[in-house]
């Protein structure tokens, strides 16, 4: 579970995401619009990234493919035209 807070000039923010969705509230009113609760959702997946990527990823750099070709199971990456 991720809860995230914020206030600010125009109100206060809260949400909420479980394992089972995503809740969202302005100023204590429940958010109903898919956009507001998908933003919300995307908010905090990357906040959790944020926060534990770090950690998730450390086996995977320890690999001798490195991260990259860890967790897209390849070899090697060509970058504008360079291995």
């Amino acid at each position: 579970m991720v809860a995230q807070a914020h206030t600010g000039p125009s109100g206060s923010k809260q949400a909420v995401r479980r394992a089972g969705g995503v809740s969202d509230s302005f100023n204590g009113a429940a958010s109903r619009s898919e956009d507001q609760l998908a933003a919300a959702a995307l908010v905090a997946d990357r906040y959790l990234l944020f926060l534990l990527g770090p950690m998730l990823l450390a086996g995977a750099w320890a690999t001798p493919q490195g991260v990259v070709g860890e967790l897209s199971n390849i070899e090697e990456i060509e970058v504008h035209g360079e291995a």
